[in-house]
């Protein structure tokens, strides 16, 4: 075993290679070798301290300084920026452009104290300064508040008055309406002068009377003109009102519908106007193709009200259709069925069958 001066107690390994004669006795042992052995042994043994006196432990080996080449590859340049600007970068113009324009708002309304809006001169300063711009002064405040009329204004002003007064019965506050009577024909002969009215006899006591409660009782010429009273045996058996026109809609029509009329009356069908009343109304302008349904009627068997007799205006709303497709008047055919017939009322078949002898008997 071989100790470092430095390191006491220390025991290092070291493998010494050794000649055949005495491998077999120092194979596995650790540096524990006799001072009793070959040159060898005692030259290796030499150096090997030698070399462990001088080493330094825990520092790299001196190295000799190298001298480096003076070639450089790559362009130089200058510096443009530190690391500074390169982990915190300026914003750009545009940003810087938007903030300033949002910070000006604080040169208008600036924190902590009320903002000024106007900008006064220097000049105001002195106390002498008038601000606005000095006119020729010629009006007073009451000629303002009170105009004097001239002349001109005023004679036009009289002549507008005089048409409103005749197109609107436009009349000044407290004028007197003048409606061009012929004062000079009556007994009034001024009415600037006379006093309309009843004159009564004075009174010795008005202020009592007014301060009282007075009443005087009506005189038998004023209950002449009053309206009686009226008493409960008036009423009774009275209606009071207009009585209205019939109408053909009954509670039962309110609460079905017009179709139900409908199914009673078939003929109406044709004709049956949404609302009541306008039976007769013609809406539109009716083609040729709009008469199809009247000629059905003609043709029809199965209604029962083609043999009943029916007045005027039933029958019209029947056949207004076949006499307006001939361009003749109703009335002018119906006068002429009555003659014939002798009665004022007509069943359907008997007016279709005078109005086909009259016009389609080609």
């Amino acid at each position: 075993m071989i100790q470092n001066p430095k390191l006491r107690g220390t025991s290092i390994p070291v493998h010494v290679a050794s000649s055949p004669n005495n491998l077999g006795s120092l194979h596995g042992r650790a540096f524990g070798m006799s001072t009793c052995g070959l040159n060898n042994d005692l030259s290796l043994m030499t150096r090997t301290e030698h070399s462990l006196s001088k080493a330094q432990y825990g520092q790299d080996p001196i190295e000799e300084p190298r001298e480096l080449p003076a070639t450089r590859f790559g362009i130089k340049i200058e510096s443009n920026g530190t690391a500074g600007d390169a982990i915190h970068p300026s914003e750009p113009p545009l940003a810087t452009y938007f903030r300033e324009k949002k910070e000006a708002i604080y040169k208008r309304e600036p924190v902590g104290h009320s903002s000024k809006h106007v900008t006064f001169v220097k000049e105001h300063q002195k106390g002498g300064l008038t601000f606005g711009v000095k006119t020729q002064y010629n009006e007073s405040a009451k000629n303002v508040l009170y105009p004097i009329e001239r002349y001109e204004q005023n004679e036009m002003e009289t002549e507008r008055n005089e048409l409103y007064k005749i197109s609107h019965q436009s009349w000044e506050a407290g004028e007197q309406i003048n409606r061009n009577y012929d004062w000079e024909n009556t007994p009034i002969q001024d009415p600037t002068k006379h006093r309309f009215g009843k004159i009564l006899p004075p009174e010795t006591d008005g202020a009592k009377l007014t301060l009282s409660n007075y009443y005087q009782p009506p005189t038998p010429q004023q209950l002449l003109h009053d309206e009686p009273v009226p008493t409960t045996s008036q009423f009774e058996g009275k209606t009071f009102g207009m009585q209205n026109k019939i109408d053909e809609w009954g509670s039962i029509d309110c609460i079905r519908g017009y179709n139900y009329g409908v199914d009673k009356f078939p003929d109406r069908g044709f004709n049956a106007p949404i609302i009541p009343g306008t039976e007769s109304m013609t809406f539109g302008v009716k083609s040729k193709q709009d008469l199809g349904a009247i000629a059905v009627l003609s043709n029809r068997v199965d209604v029962p009200e083609r043999d009943f007799p029916l007045s005027k205006t039933e029958l019209q709303q029947y056949v207004q259709d076949v006499v307006a497709q001939e361009g003749v008047e109703f009335d002018l055919v119906f006068q002429y069925a009555t003659e014939q017939i002798g009665s004022d009322q007509l069943s359907i078949n008997q007016f279709l069958s005078i109005f086909n002898s009259l016009y389609n008997s080609s």
